[in-house]
C-alpha cells in the first residue's frame, strides 16, 4: 500500500471539523501541493473532486491509469471524485471513501478541520491508517 502516492492528489482523509461551524466546503491545496480538491455537498455527504493538477515534470496531462476500470484508465484525472460519502459525526466528517489515482485504490476515511486550519485527512487499510495536512485556498 502506498499511501504516499495520495499526495498527488491529496487523497488521505482524516476527521473533519471545518472551520469553527464544521464546513470542510472549499477547495484545497493537497499536501506536497501537487493538487486542488474542491469538497461541496453531494446528495446529502460530502464529497471531494479534483479540480486541478499542476504540471508534471514532463509535462503530460495526469490520467486515472491505474483505475481498476480499464474504460476509465484513460480520463484526465482533473474532475475525478476522490472523496465520497462523508458524514458529519461529533464534529468531524466519518464514514467516506478515498480514492488514490496513482494506485487505483480506495480506502476507508475520515476528516477534521484541525485548530490552525489545516484540514487532517486520514485514509485507512484495515488498522494501517496514514494522514496529511491540506491548506484552504479558498
Amino acid at each position: 500500500m502506498r499511501l504516499a502516492s495520495l499526495a498527488l492528489l491529496g487523497v488521505v482523509a482524516s476527521c473533519g471539523v471545518a472551520r469553527a461551524d464544521n464546513d470542510v466546503q472549499g477547495v484545497w491545496l493537497t499536501e506536497g501541493g501537487k493538487a486542488h480538491v474542491r469538497i461541496a455537498p453531494c446528495g446529502g455527504d460530502m464529497c471531494g473532486t479534483v479540480a486541478h493538477v499542476f504540471a508534471n515534470p514532463a509535462g503530460d496531462a495526469a490520467r486515472d491509469s491505474h483505475n481498476p476500470d480499464p474504460k476509465l484508465r484513460s480520463r484526465p484525472v482533473v474532475g475525478v471524485q476522490v472523496l465520497t460519502h462523508f458524514k458529519p459525526e461529533n464534529g468531524a466528517w466519518t464514514g467516506g471513501r478515498v480514492y488514490d489515482p496513482e494506485e487505483g485504490k480506495s480506502y476507508t476515511g475520515s476528516l477534521q478541520v484541525q485548530p490552525n486550519g489545516m484540514l487532517k485527512l486520514t485514509a485507512c487499510l484495515s488498522i494501517l491508517c496514514q494522514s496529511e495536512l491540506w491548506r484552504r485556498v479558498k
